[in-house]
């Protein structure tokens, strides 16, 4: 196959033959002698026809066999060639630098010493990102750059505008062996500005091995000379026109060269670009379609009945746009500058179509005599259809216009067709069900979704049958008089306006603003007006915002601000806005806000250096509910005091509702009074009162908070009560509080804390501390009830080592009689990773005595092994009986050597009851290339059995070069020795 290839590598064939094999032969693995031969000859070649991007594609034919020592011995002349063109020279050394060899170093030391050769930058630049790539494909070629020596003047000049360079980032993980490159490469030419070569090439490094998943190259080859003059130029100065076409690009994915079919798409853009730059023309019409193959595939395999089961899709893919432009009086040559010279007026229509089919199917003895099988057609396509329109004349400043030429701007249909055949002797039947009635199509009513404030609806129709299954999607006008849309701005004699509408449309869309322009000295007003039709509604209104500078301000900016909105509706709807802020002095804001819709709103303001103060006053249906306020903040930064007033009035029927509070905080003596209270015009609602009094230090003192509420009813009053007392070794805290509610006994809780944190045994303990608590509540709740509770925890640290230990106990008693007590002992040795636990509560009639035991084993760095054991036992004091409520053990180990690589398995035994037995085991492993997950319990409880199993097996590696991908889920449930196992497996 790699003779048959070079044969059309020669520099006679057709320019697309000739690229098309070179590619070809890039992907292949190993060169054979016939094709080393005739690429060398396409290297050598002196012919004219033999181009640049040739000669590169020449060197890309040998990237994946580029030890050749014919073809390097070749490559290392053109690289050292300083009459060539400098892309060829750069593509030429990075041929060499997949596999480099001494001569190539030394050429390439020799070419570095022109510190103004834009390849030698390129080289400079390229050494650099090799040897700072983290990319283990990059491993080989880093290891050879070590030998190459670069000027630091290159290094300088890397970073210039116009030079051509080559970048590279990479990230990899070892631990999770992952990582991902990226790099790109530019080439410019000493004679042009432009780039002349650029490429990107994404690579990522999974399972030891990279994947080149996308490379795209794309190269400008200067065209014959285009035979056009522009007006008075002589045809001594045609110029060249330099185009990209399909036969300068390539794709690469997964490193093998794919040819997209752009060659007829290229020509269409050209012939396109010199129609518009050939005269006086007054159109431009483009047309393009570009089919497109997507998938042509046919799979046949063998089956146990000797018939070949057959497997085929075919896939089509048609993309076809249309333009017409039409500039009116004016060359589409002068497009760009007629913009600046008005009258003019341009429209563009642009009609776009997609369209993909695609049909397939599976069958038993494809090919053959007989056949029988499932088929399927699909076909999915999508039309829009607009204009666009820009005009502008002495009176219009700007015209902008979308216009809609069809009633149908854009619909998407898809339809689907499955059926099942049988073929003998070449006929094709489509197989019905026995008793099968006549087909007959089901088609659902059109639903359309209509929005009038852009005149437009969405419309969709789906009809079905048996076997087939359409469906329609449209945006459609929803009057198809409306032409489009139009915005207009229209230079007036006080300002501008801007009108917008839907011209042609039977229903009204239309939004003015009028924008006029006042000054005077020292002030600037803004004044715009606004006007909306929408249908029958009508509706006018005016913003006038007004900005004054007073003459002693040393400040540019306006200081005093105010907004006026008026708004009427054809239905008598009036709104009106007032919003003025004034600066009086220099720390001084004052704010008014009115607002009137059917009733009114007001509000003043006034913020001073430390004083707020704010008024407000709000009707609703001005006969029925009036709303006025005020509030009042000081702060003198010693005492922060405000006051707020609020009244409500309601006149039908008559009454008035008022509500006050006020607070103030006094900082130096550290009290806080708040008060508040609401009254009506025949009575007091209520009355609230909070004062509190905090101590300067708070861990060492008496702070105190009471509050008094008066419903008219009832007085409910209340109060807390904390002195604090530390010192460098005990610690107290009594808290009292009472609560006291109307006509009803009081409620009190106390709460006595201490902490002696005295050391009693210093030769034993680095620390000791004694905990005790004593609280009590008392009160009437159905009855009279009282309740003690006393806690004591003792806890201690050994001397000199991580041990600790607590020791803790509680009793509960409830109207002097004992209800609860309980106790526990903790000790942890974390040197040698035990921690016991034992402890009891009791009560009256039954005792629970538990137990835990846990030891932690370090085997090596980040593996631990966890070993627990735990009981817990009831006894019947009146009956001394005693029952085992639960007992067991779990085993777990951990190992973990990052976070995404680890490993976890626990085996559990508990008897619960001292009949029921439950064993589990459990996995969780987790690699970067393999994850399981693994659990299985079993049950009993006498003779009947519960177990379950589950199972997830999910691993990628690499076995002798190829990739392998497992996927297994495995379930089982079985309930009883009798009972059949229920199962669910699963495995690609």
């Amino acid at each position: 196959m790699v003779n048959a290839i070079s044969a059309y590598a020669k520099v006679d064939s057709m320019d697309e033959i000739l690229i098309a094999s070179l590619h070809a032969l890039g992907n292949l693995d190993s060169l054979t002698s016939t094709a080393v031969e005739a690429i060398d000859a396409i290297l050598m070649s002196t012919t004219e026809k033999v181009l640049n991007w040739t000669v590169i594609t020449a060197f890309e034919a040998m990237r994946r066999d580029s030890c050749q020592a014919t073809l390097k011995k070749t490559v290392r002349n053109i690289f050292a060639d300083t009459k060539r063109n400098d892309q060829v020279r750069i593509h030429a050394y990075l041929s060499l630098s997949k596999c480099l060899d001494n001569l190539d170093i030394q050429a390439i030391h020799d070419t570095m010493k022109d510190t103004k050769s834009s390849v030698g930058v390129f080289i400079a630049s390229h050494v650099g990102s090799i040897r700072g790539s983290w990319s283990p494909s990059k491993l080989q070629l880093n290891t050879s750059m070590d030998n190459i020596q670069v000027s630091v003047n290159l290094k300088t000049l890397d970073k210039s505008l116009q030079s051509s360079y080559f970048v590279e980032y990479s990230a990899f993980n070892s631990n999770e062996n992952y990582g991902v490159s990226g790099e790109a490469t530019i080439i410019y030419t000493s004679e042009k500005m432009k780039p002349e070569f650029f490429s990107i090439n994404a690579t990522i490094d999974l399972y030891g091995r990279s994947f080149n998943l996308l490379e795209i190259g794309l190269s400008r080859r200067h065209m014959m000379p285009n035979q056009m003059q522009q007006g008075e130029m002589p045809s001594s100065l045609w110029f060249g026109n330099d185009v990209l076409g399909a036969k300068d690009t390539y794709y690469r994915i997964f490193g093998t060269t794919i040819g997209l079919g752009l060659e007829s798409l290229k020509d269409t853009v050209q012939t396109s670009i010199m129609q518009i730059m050939s005269g006086e023309n007054h159109s431009w019409n483009f047309n393009a379609i570009e089919p497109m193959t997507l998938a042509d595939e046919e799979l046949t395999f063998p089956s146990l009945m000797g018939l070949p089961y057959t497997y085929d899709l075919h896939a089509v893919e048609f993309d076809t746009v249309k333009l017409l432009l039409l500039s009116g009086k004016t060359p589409i040559n002068e497009i760009f500058e007629s913009f600046f010279k008005p009258p003019f007026n341009y429209k563009l229509n642009i009609e776009t179509d997609y369209e993909v089919e695609a049909k397939g199917g599976i069958s038993l003895g494809g090919n053959t005599p007989i056949a029988i099988g499932t088929r399927f057609n699909a076909n999915m396509n999508n039309r829009v259809e607009f204009g666009v329109e820009v005009g502008s004349n002495a009176t219009v400043l700007a015209d902008f216009r979308i216009n809609f030429p069809s009633n149908v701007i854009e619909s998407t249909g898809i339809n689907a067709n499955l059926f099942h055949y049988h073929e003998a002797q070449g006929v094709s039947i489509r197989l019905k069900k026995k008793g099968q009635a006549v087909e007959t199509k089901k088609k659902f009513n059109p639903t359309c979704v209509k929005c009038q404030l852009t005149g437009l609806q969405k419309c969709s129709l789906v009809v079905s049958e048996q076997h087939l299954w359409e469906s329609k999607c449209t945006l459609e006008k929803i009057d198809p008089k409306m032409e489009g849309y139009e915005l207009q701005i229209i230079n007036t004699a006080t300002g501008y306006e801007m009108v917008a509408t839907t011209p042609g449309s039977d229903f009204r869309r239309e939004f003015k603003l009028n924008y006029i322009i006042g000054n005077a000295e020292k002030s600037e007003n803004i004044d715009i007006g606004y006007e909306v039709k929408f249908g029958k509604l009508v509706e006018q209104g005016r913003v006038v915002v007004g900005m004054k500078t007073p003459t002693t301000s040393p400040s540019f900016l306006p200081s005093d601000y105010s907004v006026t909105l008026d708004r009427k509706t054809n239905s008598n709807f009036a709104k009106s806005l007032k919003f003025e802020i004034k600066q009086p002095k220099e720390n001084d804001i004052e704010l008014k806000i009115d607002v009137s819709r059917l009733g009114s709103f007001a509000t003043n303001c006034t913020f001073e250096a430390r004083h707020i103060h704010v008024d407000f006053d709000m009707s609703f249906l001005p006969d029925q509910l009036q709303v006025n306020g005020m509030c009042d903040v000081r702060d003198d930064e010693k005492e922060i005091i405000d006051k707020c007033k609020l009244a409500i009035t309601h006149k039908r029927p008559d009454y008035k509702i008022n509500m006050e509070t006020s607070s103030i905080l006094n900082v130096p003596k550290r009290t806080l009074e708040f008060d508040a209270s609401s009254s009506s015009e025949k009575r007091s609602i209520f009355t609230f009162n909070l004062s509190s009094k905090f101590a300067d230090d708070i861990m060492n003192g008496r702070n105190t908070v009471s509050m008094r509420l008066d419903n008219g009813e009832g007085i409910y009053t209340g109060s807390i009560n904390q002195t604090n007392k530390m010192t460098p070794e005990i610690a107290t805290s009594v808290l009292e509080a009472e609560f006291v509610p109307s006509k009803s006994p009081a409620f009190t809780y106390t709460s006595s804390m201490t902490c002696d944190g005295k050391l009693k045994e210093p030769s034993l303990y680095d620390t000791q501390a004694l905990l005790s608590v004593q609280s009590k509540f008392k009160g009437v709740i159905l009855a009279p009830i009282e309740i003690d509770v006393t806690k004591e925890v003792d806890y201690r640290k050994v001397k000199g080592k991580f041990d600790y230990g607590w020791t803790g106990s509680s009793n509960i008693s409830m109207n002097k009689k004992p209800i609860l007590w309980s106790g526990t002992t903790v000790n942890l040795r974390t040197e040698e990773g035990i921690l016991t636990a034992i402890g009891y509560s009791k009560d009256a009639r039954f005792q629970h005595d538990f137990m835990s035991h846990v030891l932690f084993r370090q085997k090596d760095v980040g593996t631990q092994i966890q070993n627990t054991t735990f009981s817990l036992k009831k006894t019947d004091i009146i009956e001394k009986k005693v029952q085992n409520i639960a007992e067991g053990s779990v085993n777990k180990s951990l190992v973990c050597r990052s976070l995404l690589d680890f490993e976890i398995f626990e085996f559990g035994h508990m008897e619960i009851l001292d009949r029921n037995v439950v064993d589990w085991e459990q996995l969780i492993l987790l690699h970067s290339n393999e994850f399981k997950l693994f659990q299985e319990m079993k049950e009993f409880i006498g003779k009947k059995t519960h177990y379950t199993k589950f199972m997830l097996d999910i691993s990628a590696k690499v076995i002798e070069e190829k990739q392998k991908l497992k996927f297994e889920i495995l379930t089982k449930q079985q309930l009883s020795p009798t009972c059949p196992a229920s199962n669910f497996n699963f495995t690609l």
